[in-house]
């Protein structure tokens, strides 16, 4: 779940998409996953709430916070393939690029 670029305008598809290490666990990784699903779920219902709050702390403007704020939707869901564009692009080179794409794929061990 990731917020997603509805306007061709801005250079960045998806905006605080959350990534989290598999050697997490299980119970580690839900914990994550509905924290910030309810984050995300918050700011869908009140997008505007706390954008001068992360304007202080980013030191954006507030104006151009909420043109972004307009300009994105909420992604229910982001495939495999988005992902592995998205890394590609823009994941360091250590470590290898390789393990980005591996983790992708891997299932959480218990």
């Amino acid at each position: 779940m990731a917020l997603q670029r509805a306007s061709s305008t801005l250079d960045v598809d998806f905006c605080c998409t959350l990534v989290a290490s598999n050697t997490l666990g299980e119970r580690g990784l839900k914990a994550i996953a509905n924290a910030y699903y309810r984050a995300l779920m918050e700011f869908k219902r009140y997008p505007e709430k706390w954008l001068e709050y992360y304007s202080g702390i980013v030191g954006i403007d507030t104006s151009t916070l909420r043109s972004a704020v307009e300009a994105y939707s909420l992604a229910e869901d982001i495939s495999a393939k988005t992902i592995e564009k998205i890394t590609s692009s823009y994941a360091p080179l250590i470590p290898a690029k390789e393990v980005y794409s591996e983790s992708i794929y891997s299932t959480p061990s218990s």
